[in-house]
């Protein structure tokens, strides 16, 4: 699902992979292109809605179940 979900973003120039290009072995060129795919939906999944609908989605259904945004508390501790 991540796979189609990235091509997606690639094909509509949401998302660049050349800089990949220089990695020469497929498999791991495409588990980190996946990976920084992964990386980027859960950094800018506030605007995703309108444009990557799928990505969205899959955002939604995976990325609150295991990450929440720190309470006031924890934060005032790391930034006195």
């Amino acid at each position: 699902r991540l796979f189609s979900l990235t091509q997606e973003a690639i094909k509509f120039g949401y998302y660049d992979v050349n800089q990949y290009e220089d990695i020469n072995e497929t498999g791991v060129r495409n588990r980190i292109i996946l990976q920084e795919y992964a990386y980027w939906i859960i950094d800018t999944s506030w605007d995703l809605e309108n444009k990557l609908r799928g990505s969205y989605k899959l955002f939604q259904e995976t990325i609150p179940v295991i990450l929440s945004c720190p309470s006031e508390e924890t934060l005032s501790l790391l930034y006195p």
